[in-house]
């Protein structure tokens, strides 16, 4: 699954700070919950986002991952910081939840 990710401590926050991005760069987006379609598209690639707290997201990817996705690119705008985000505060949590549930299969 190739997917940009923005997420904060807070869905209110993530938000915010979408839309803000969404002004600065003068693009559109139609969102479905934590789902924003066409976020970053111009400048990563990605169809979507997922925007949303870092526990949304958490739930999100474990949901692709219970479904059969088990490989995915993940990327944000700007990259240095939400890649230091996503290492510090999504991906340690996703890995233990992936791994719960293959232990208990």
């Amino acid at each position: 699954l190739r997917i940009d990710v923005l997420a904060r401590e807070t869905a209110q926050e993530a938000e915010r700070d979408a839309e803000r991005f969404l002004r600065q760069s003068g693009t559109a987006h139609d969102s479905d919950g934590a789902l924003w379609n066409g976020f970053a598209t111009q400048r990563t690639g990605a169809a979507a986002a997922l925007v949303g707290s870092y526990e949304q997201v958490i739930d999100t990817l474990a949901q692709y991952a219970a479904a059969g996705i088990d490989s995915f690119v993940l990327a944000a705008i700007p990259h240095l910081e939400e890649a230091y985000r996503i290492g510090e505060y999504v991906l340690p949590a996703l890995r233990a939840r992936i791994n719960e549930r293959a232990h208990a299969a």
